[in-house]
C-alpha cells in the first residue's frame, strides 16, 4: 500500500523507539494500529458506498433510456393507429353508401 520495504520499516521502528521511548512505544503502537484499522474500515465503507451509488446511477440511466425508447415506440404506434383509422374512414363507405344501388339495366329486365 505504501510500498515500504523491510529495512525502511526497521528504521522507522528504531526512530520511534528513540523518540518515544521503550516504556510508551507499545501503547503508541497499539493506538496507531487502532487508527490504522479505523482508516482502513472508513476507506472500505466509502468505496462500497461509492460503488453502490454508481451502480444505482447506472440502473437509473438504463431505466431512463428504456423509458425514452418506449415513449418513442408508443408515439410511433399512436401515429400509425391514427393513420390507419383515417385511411379506414376514407375507404369504408358509410351506412347510406353501403346500400346496393339498383342499376337501370336490371330495372329494364325486371319490367319485361
Amino acid at each position: 500500500m505504501f510500498d515500504i520495504g523491510f529495512w525502511e520499516l526497521c528504521l522507522i521502528a528504531l526512530v520511534a523507539l528513540v523518540v518515544i521511548g521503550p516504556e510508551r512505544l507499545p501503547k503508541v503502537a497499539y493506538v496507531a494500529g487502532k487508527w490504522f484499522g479505523k482508516l482502513q474500515r472508513f476507506i472500505r465503507n466509502a468505496r462500497f458506498e461509492l460503488e453502490r451509488e454508481l451502480h444505482n446511477y447506472e440502473i437509473q440511466q438504463t431505466f431512463k433510456e428504456q423509458k425514452d425508447e418506449l415513449e418513442n415506440v408508443a408515439e410511433t404506434v399512436k401515429s400509425a393507429a391514427e393513420q390507419i383509422k383515417k385511411e379506414f374512414d376514407e375507404n369504408i363507405p358509410g351506412p347510406i353508401e353501403a346500400a346496393p344501388k339498383k342499376s337501370a339495366s336490371k330495372d329494364k329486365q325486371n319490367e319485361k
